[in-house]
This record gives C-alpha cells, structure tokens and sequence, in this order.
C-alpha cells in the first residue's frame, strides 16, 4: 500500500512549513505568490489529498467557486465567455464568493482535473461550462456528492441542477425567418465537437464529446426544414470551429458549389461573422439574395456591416442563475428553481433583410 501524502511531505517539497501550508490550503493565509505557487506545485505533484470531510466538519469554506472551460472549443477572447464570466464574478462578489476559472482539455487528463479541484479542497461548488449529450463530468460530480450546475443538459439518465438556453426553439426560429424571406437553400454551419478535419468528415459517433447545444441547434435546423416540407440536403450541413476562421472556411467550401446556398444559419456569431468576410471577399454583398444569420447575441453583432441577425441569449442572467442557484447548492439553502431553461430571442436585422 502506497505511503500516504502528509502536510510535511507537501512543506519539504516546496521548502516551507508545514503549518504554512496548511494556511495555504485553506485560504487562512497572507503570503507572496511565489510560494502560494510553489505550494501548490507540491501538492499536484505529490498528489497530496486533505481530509475533505474532516475539513467539511469543522464548517470551513473556501467561499470560492470553481467555473471549468474546455479549451477545444472556446478562448478567453471569446465575447459570450467574457460576458458570461464577468456576470459570474459579479455575482459571486454579491454573495462574497470568489470565481476559480480552470481550462481543461477533454479526454482523460480532464477527469484529473476535477478530481484535483475536488479532493484539493480548493472549492465549495463547481459550474460546468459546454456539456455534452452523454456528460462523464456530471456523473462523476453527482457519484462525489460535489456541489455543482452546469450550463446547459445532458442526455445522461441522471437528475441535476442546470441552467440552460432553449437552443431548439432558437435555431427553428431562424430557420422559420429565413424560409419566410423565400430561402430555399438554407446552409447550417454547425460546431464541431472535435477540432475540423474537414466538412466532409464523419461526426464523432462519442456521444461523450458532442456539444449538447450543438446537437440541439442541428435539431431544431432540421425540424423547420421538416415542418415545410423541404428536403434535408447533407451538402449544406458543416461543421465548423467556434472561431471566425471555422464560418470563413465554410463559407468558401459552400460558395465553391455548382448551387450554392442562398442563405447560410451560423451556431455562433463569431462563426457568421468569418462567413460574411468571406462573402465580402467574393465581392458580394450579405442580405436578402445571401442571408447570414448568428447565435448568441454578442454586442458585436449589432455593429458589423450589415449588422447581424442572431438569436440573443440572455448571457448575464445565464451567469447571474448559475451563481445564484451554485450558492443556494453549497449552503443548504431553499431553491427557487434548480432546473433553469431560457428562452432566446430572435433578433432580426439587415444580414438577412437587407437595409430598408
């Protein structure tokens, strides 16, 4: 059986007390970032585990909650995540906690990372950003008995707290805009749950990595189409990055076709955005004959030229739910709701009207 970690195999690691250390893990002390770093290296590195529940028992907190982020699929550039973040520090400043912000990798390594913040005691709740159709994190945060939400469902058999947006309702609500300004060739330029290989790829078959809202938003494409009777044509599906770069290399596969699209439905602003240059680099304008249209309803949106049609989610009151409910979660307090779903808003303008 291995040697079990100690305080002093921590302290001798990073050349400092064991009663330092203990200050550190528990947020109780005042000391220089180079040793909060060196402190807590050792501890990653040796894997020291505290006594969670022993610590739990005392009625300490870190008053800090935790927010983890794939890197695959978004940047800290990103406007949505930047608004959502700072609606979540804001929120948590409201209630005195602070917001620990992780950047994972999906695949094994990421699993490590939730334990790490788990068993580290570096948290009281954690919120799960981008989860996917058959979530792994939830069920292994819901068997912890961790306190956490996540942004957005899951298809995994299993109750727990969420907030999310109704991204169904939002794409079909494109899709119907668009047929009534008389599209018949509507493109939908989806997220890719893995990084592009190309639009003619296969999607991943692991349910564990598609994006939930992605996979809804394709839903919701389809059941416009269906709803009026007009055929699906696979030709004008793709997936794409979540960047500008992943809407501009689409837009040049779908341009490039013998019948090109006459309209073109984005999973994301930042996607319709590298869409529309590479319209305008064709030398040709975005409206009525080559409708663009986004989702999320970044602030951007309404600046671009031509201002961008987009289905608005309602980002600070997605950040304010998520804190709100996590805080409710962590201090055993009633819940208005644990089950949260918003409905996003159509925003039309001139990438799909054209200008009055």
């Amino acid at each position: 059986m291995p040697k079990r970690v100690t305080l002093k195999d921590v302290a001798a690691l990073a050349g400092v007390s064991y009663q330092t250390v203990s200050k550190v893990i528990n947020h109780k002390a005042q000391v220089t970032e180079d040793t909060r770093r060196r402190i807590w290296s050792a501890v990653e590195e040796l894997r020291y585990r505290p006594n969670v529940i022993a610590r739990s028992l005392q009625g300490n907190r870190t008053r800090t909650i935790g927010f983890t982020i794939r890197s695959m699929s978004q940047g800290i550039s990103d406007p949505f995540l930047n608004e959502l973040l700072t609606s979540m520090v804001e929120a948590a400043g409201r209630h005195e906690y602070d917001v620990l912000v992780s950047v994972t990798e999906p695949g094994d390594r990421e699993m490590n990372t939730y334990e790490r913040l788990i068993k580290t005691g570096r948290i009281d709740g954690l919120i799960v950003d981008g989860t996917t159709r058959r979530d792994e994190r939830l069920a292994y945060l819901s068997q912890e008995k961790f306190p956490f939400i996540a942004f957005g469902r899951s298809e995994l058999d299993m109750d727990f707290p969420f907030v999310d947006v109704d991204n169904f309702t939002g794409m079909y609500q494109v899709i119907e805009h668009l047929i009534a300004m008389g599209h018949q060739r509507i493109a939908f330029v989806g997220l890719s749950p893995e990084p592009p290989s190309g639009h003619d790829q296969p999607a991943s078959e692991d349910l564990s990595q598609q994006s939930f809202c992605a996979y809804e938003r394709r839903r919701g494409y389809e059941a416009a189409l269906a709803a009026h009777d007009m055929p699906l044509d696979p030709d004008l599906i793709l997936s794409s990055q979540i960047r500008e770069e992943g809407g501009y290399q689409a837009a040049v596969s779908l341009l490039d076709r013998t019948t090109p699209p006459t309209a073109a439905a984005c999973c994301s602003d930042l996607v319709a955005l590298g869409f529309m240059r590479a319209v305008r680099e064709r030398g040709m304008d975005v409206g009525p004959r080559l409708a663009v249209s986004g989702f999320d309803g970044i602030p951007l949106s309404a600046y671009t030229h031509p201002p961008l049609t987009t289905v608005k989610q309602p980002i600070k009151k997605i950040g304010e739910l998520l804190v709100n409910t996590l805080v409710h979660i962590i201090e055993s307090t009633e819940l208005p709701e644990r089950q949260i779903l918003l409905m996003p808003e159509l925003i039309v303008r001139q990438s799909t009207t054209g200008w009055a």
